[in-house]
């Protein structure tokens, strides 16, 4: 699509984002995820550009779940700036496009995960650890009658 993009400086989104394909907002620190800032500012935040906000969830209900909160008054500023400079917000935008094309097709995907998946059989290897053998090479179990008996 080639949005501008702003984007809370924070977790996941750091992987893809750069100064030159979106606009990270700082963060203020670390709050917890159900915080009233989350619930009311959402909607008012939003306009005609796509807005992110990153939470970072720890999956475990004994753990305080935190989430980063944007700098507001840095994110007023972004917005503002992108609203003032519409043709070089669309460049940021074209160029977030271009790089996750680059980075993040689905065949440089599936490059990274083969690659990945050969140093975890690398390790397998040098440490003499048993596999299971392939599911096409596996022999088949025997059957098992009514009474338990092997077939």
């Amino acid at each position: 699509m080639g949005l501008p993009v702003l984007v809370t400086n924070w977790s996941g989104p750091t992987e893809y984002m750069t100064e030159e394909n979106s606009f990270p907002i700082p963060i203020e620190g670390l709050v917890p995820a159900s915080d009233a800032w989350f619930r009311n500012q959402l909607c008012e935040l939003t306009h005609s550009f796509t807005l992110l906000l990153s939470f970072s969830q720890c999956g475990n209900s004994n753990t305080l779940e935190l989430g980063a909160q944007p700098s507001q008054h840095e994110l007023q500023k972004l917005m503002r700036w992108v609203v003032n400079n519409p043709k070089r917000a669309k460049k940021k935008g074209l160029q977030a496009r271009r790089d996750m094309i680059a980075k993040w097709h689905p065949d440089k995907i599936t490059d990274m995960i083969f690659e990945r998946l050969m140093a975890i059989d690398a390790i397998i290897q040098t440490r003499n650890i048993t596999r299971c053998p392939p599911l096409a090479q596996a022999s088949p179990s025997p059957s098992s009658s009514a009474d338990g008996s092997k077939t």
